[in-house]
């Protein structure tokens, strides 16, 4: 058949040629698809981590049918990696071993790699080790992975002696070597040896980037779970540190903004919080819905309860509703203002929209009736009762304040009347907690 009287059909013909080329090579079935088109999608199962998908992949064909047997088994061994399944990966590891297949040295780095995703230091040290002496050596990528590892533990100090290791070695750490140590001084609270190895990082010439940057400012927002000057100096530093990512030019994201914006809320200082606000809104950041409760926990925490019912109120009316945390901290703010009125009312504006009150929202509640002048004794008694009826357990700040609201004999009667509102185990659990000896107690401190 001449290709210049049939064109379309010669056509056709070359592309089932090639086809057949790359799926099952010059001979053989074409529904049978080549060995390294089935490689790549194992790949694709390994970057997902899809441990199982990955092993099917593999079981599907015979041992023979993988030509490259090395990369096929770290091909799986990534897989394991990426989920941070140490025990999968050595299964895997020893089936090349007992099948002879060859070992190399990212046979040994996938092992390392899967021990750090699954923070145990020990086996990537162990792994670690078998690589020096089965290889002759580690490289940076290797070390960097134990000392991530260390970091994802929590140990700083172990982090700290690995990147040692790594210069007697006479290996250069990478960027994200360094935000390995920096982040794991960063989880024990510990900002100012966080900077200094930040420091460290451009004394060897090397830039931080937004993570450097990010994890530092995040833990200065950390900090504000200590006492109040703490708490100032902690929303400082976590502003100085995101205007220092902006000054070089990397775009804060919303989760930045979100930690600092949570800092703020925690020392009620609400103008600085709406300020970095706007600032998200000139940088084209959608807020989301930590943003916008953190805004209404900083009006509440200012004692600005009627800004904070706003914002809510802004909130229901937008894409993005009100969660159990935004509800609670404006029936906080009423109750800290003695309007227990409007307290219940964002109760029951909270159940209407469906989102269901915690042990929190109802206490904050039942304070304003405890707290207000005059006392409100039935209404805190209704809302208690509201309480253990959507079957939440009352906790001691709660019943230290009831007994106080209501004196012991009407507490005695309200506990004799729990067993009409729970059965069973819900029962006894409540029993028991009625009968434990319960202190008087002063008003809560809602700004804790």
């Amino acid at each position: 058949m001449p290709a210049s009287r049939h064109p379309a059909a010669y056509a056709l013909l070359l592309s089932q040629l090639g086809q057949k080329r790359r799926l099952g090579g010059s001979s053989g079935n074409f529904a049978e698809p080549h060995w390294q088109h089935l490689l790549e999608l194992l790949n694709e199962k390994a970057e997902q981590g899809d441990v199982a998908g990955a092993e099917k992949l593999f079981f599907s064909r015979t041992l023979d049918f993988w030509q490259s047997k090395t990369v096929v088994y770290n091909t799986i061994l990534k897989a394991c990696a990426n989920a941070g399944d140490i025990e999968k990966a050595e299964q895997w590891y020893g089936r090349m071993r007992s099948e002879g297949v060859r070992i190399n040295y990212k046979t040994f780095g996938k092992m390392i790699e899967a021990s750090a995703k699954g923070r145990n230091i020990q086996k990537a040290c162990e792994w670690l080790k078998a690589r020096i002496l089965d290889c002759g050596g580690a490289d940076a990528a290797a070390m960097g992975a134990v000392i991530d590892a260390c970091a994802k533990a929590g140990q700083p100090g172990e982090a700290v002696t690995w990147l040692g290791r790594m210069e007697a070695f006479s290996l250069a750490p990478a960027a994200s070597t360094f935000n390995s140590v920096i982040n794991a001084y960063a989880q024990v609270g510990q900002v100012s040896e966080a900077v200094k190895w930040l420091d460290h990082m451009k004394a060897c010439r090397l830039e931080p980037d937004y993570v450097s940057l990010h994890t530092v400012m995040n833990a200065c927002c950390q900090r504000g779970d200590v006492e109040e000057a703490s708490r100032w100096a902690a929303t400082i530093l976590a502003l100085a540190w995101l205007e220092r990512m902006e000054t070089a030019r990397f775009q804060p994201t919303v989760i930045s903004y979100s930690s600092v914006i949570n800092a703020c809320a925690r020392v009620s200082n609400v103008d600085e919080a709406l300020a970095q606000f706007r600032k998200m809104s000139w940088a084209r950041l959608q807020p989301n819905i930590v943003v916008h409760s953190s805004l209404v926990n900083a009006f509440a925490k200012a004692s600005k309860a009627d800004a904070a019912a706003r914002w809510c109120r802004n909130m229901e009316t937008s894409v993005l509703q009100p969660n159990v945390v935004s509800y609670t901290s404006v029936i906080q703010a009423f109750a800290e203002a003695g309007k227990p009125d409007l307290a219940t009312q964002w109760l029951k504006r909270m159940q209407t929209a469906r989102v269901k009150p915690n042990v929190i929202s109802f206490t904050a509640a039942i304070s304003a009736c405890a707290y207000a002048a005059p006392a409100k004794p039935r209404l805190a008694t209704d809302l208690f009762r509201n309480m253990l009826e959507s079957h939440l357990h009352p906790d001691r700040v709660l019943l230290r304040m009831m007994r106080r609201l209501l004196g012991d004999r009407e507490f005695s009667t309200l506990q004799s009347d729990i067993n009409y509102l729970q059965d069973g185990e819900e029962s006894r659990h409540l029993q028991k907690k009625f009968a434990r000896p319960v202190e008087r107690a002063g008003r809560p401190n809602w700004k804790r």
